[in-house]
């Protein structure tokens, strides 16, 4: 390519990217919005993003999968570069993809619901840069709002890790929004498998959906932690109303170490159980229910109680009417019963 044509290139080029630009921004938003580079009708990356593929390709036309090959290579590496660049100078983010789900919900609304029904909706902004300038209030927000009206369409989320703290310049590591939301609803998650045809299960004898009933309050996401330095104790203590301790020895530590506690509510654990008992009947399947209750004599096998509890006094003839049953086990006989089985149940 001569000099002419590399600035000949640059330019019809970079003025094309910029119409195809400002047309998809005046779709998206009904006004004109100009996606030119500072003020000028031209998006240089285009420019230049062509130029050098079209010139950097030429010994490659030849061959279509080499072609293809170089130039996705070639492409992904000039965005990145560009993007990259553009950060520093000019401390912005032309191509953030870290959280495409909430993007690509805004562009549903905004294209495919709002233009034709009337939407009423709360919109709370769970984005890592939104939930860290409100010190992660929003996300306490969005779930009040969601037992106000008891729905709620909620986008894959950030759980911030250490790596995230400087790329996003965080107060503090935010909780997982999911088990903050959660805890407030006090909820169970089901999740169940689309099985499609033609697309056959790993396990061959899983010929039904496996319904999967997780207690979202307590645990894991309302865990308290600690590093522990060599010679410490670490003690478990409750309080009672009156003031009263009782005390258990969790671990002498002779090196360093770390602990953690974890605490659940009886309320929640029977609002599981009628969740769970509840959607049983709704999709007249059976429920399973597995704990390590020979290992955890009293965590688990709270657990195991109240759920027996429950299903004996509120749900045990409705299940027989339906032709359904509850069936516990420990949690290892459950995995073999699982893998051996054609499964369809919760």
């Amino acid at each position: 390519m001569t000099y002419y044509d590399i600035l000949f290139s640059f330019f019809i080029y970079g003025f094309l990217g910029w119409c195809s630009e400002v047309a998809f921004a005046a779709f998206k938003q009904h006004s004109f919005v100009n996606r030119g580079f500072l003020n000028g009708p031209i998006c240089p990356i285009y420019g230049i993003g062509v130029t050098v593929v079209v010139a950097s390709l030429q010994p490659y036309v030849g061959n279509l999968i080499l072609l293809y090959i170089t130039s996705t290579i070639l492409v992904t590496f000039l965005e990145w570069l560009t993007g990259f660049l553009l950060e520093k100078m000019f401390h912005h983010r032309w191509w953030d993809y870290s959280e495409m789900t909430r993007i690509i919900w805004q562009d549903i609304k905004d294209i495919l619901l709002t233009p034709y029904i009337d939407l009423k909706t709360e919109y709370y902004d769970l984005g890592l840069v939104h939930r860290n300038e409100t010190d992660d209030q929003v996300t306490v927000d969005s779930a009040n709002a969601t037992k106000k009206y008891g729905v709620a369409v909620k986008c894959a989320t950030i759980t911030p890790n250490a790596a995230r703290m400087p790329e996003y310049n965080l107060k503090e590591m935010w909780k997982s929004p999911n088990g903050t939301i959660r805890a407030i609803l006090d909820g169970t998650v089901f999740r169940t498998p689309i099985l499609v045809k033609g697309i056959t299960p790993y396990i061959p004898t899983w010929t039904k959906p496996i319904t999967i009933a997780r207690h979202a309050y307590g645990d894991v996401y309302k865990n308290v932690e600690m590093k522990c330095p060599a010679g410490s104790k670490a003690e478990l203590v409750c309080t009672d109303k009156d003031g009263k301790e009782t005390r258990e020895t969790i671990y002498n530590f002779e090196c360093d170490g770390i602990i953690q506690g974890q605490h659940n509510k009886s309320t929640s654990i029977a609002s599981f159980a009628r969740a769970c008992f509840n959607f049983a009947l709704d999709k007249k399947q059976d429920v399973w229910f597995a704990t390590k209750d020979t290992i955890s004599k009293k965590y688990d096998h709270t657990f195991k109680d109240i759920f027996q509890e429950i299903y004996d006094n509120e749900y045990k003839a409705k299940f027989e009417a339906a032709g359904i049953e509850y069936f516990y086990t420990l949690i290892d006989d459950a995995v073999a019963r699982v893998i051996r089985s054609n499964v369809g149940y919760i």
